[in-house]
């Protein structure tokens, strides 16, 4: 970092969901991130996989599969937020996530409030819906 600054861009589509060891990853995004860069994560959206009932998202390779409210509450301890989600459609859905650090004046989008109610509305911050998932799970495995 010495001889070039930060970088203002770093962009990970598809990757962090293999990373076992997230603090890691984390620390050095901060170490190398601008203070007002922009880090993009993309990966497959729990949310989805729960409403799809797509769980050949989880297998050995994939450690994490995030929701907003996950992610969120990983960044908090890093200093960063999510201040823009864009829904796609790729890997039967996944989440653009755009993250600033707290203090970048990047101003949050509406897509964030959505998403977090949508997640709430389904019911990611309770086990229950987990409890249900694992159920439609063991009913697909069983037909």
């Amino acid at each position: 970092m010495k001889n070039h600054g930060n970088v203002d861009l770093i962009y990970s589509a598809n990757t962090i969901s293999h990373i076992k060891n997230l603090n890691d990853v984390f620390k050095s995004i901060n170490l190398v991130l601008s203070k007002n860069g922009v880090l993009i994560l993309e990966d497959p959206s729990l949310l989805e996989c729960l409403k799809k009932n797509t769980y050949d998202q989880f297998y050995n390779e994939h450690i994490y599969v995030f929701s907003y409210l996950s992610l969120q509450n990983i960044l908090k301890e890093y200093n960063l937020v999510i201040y823009k989600i864009d829904n796609l459609t790729i890997h039967g859905g996944s989440n653009r996530y755009f993250i600033k650090r707290i203090k970048n004046k990047i101003t949050i989008d509406k897509s964030v409030k959505e998403q977090r109610k949508k997640e709430i509305k389904y019911g990611l911050d309770k086990k229950n819906a987990f409890f249900k998932f694992k159920k439609r799970v063991e009913k697909s495995k069983k037909n």
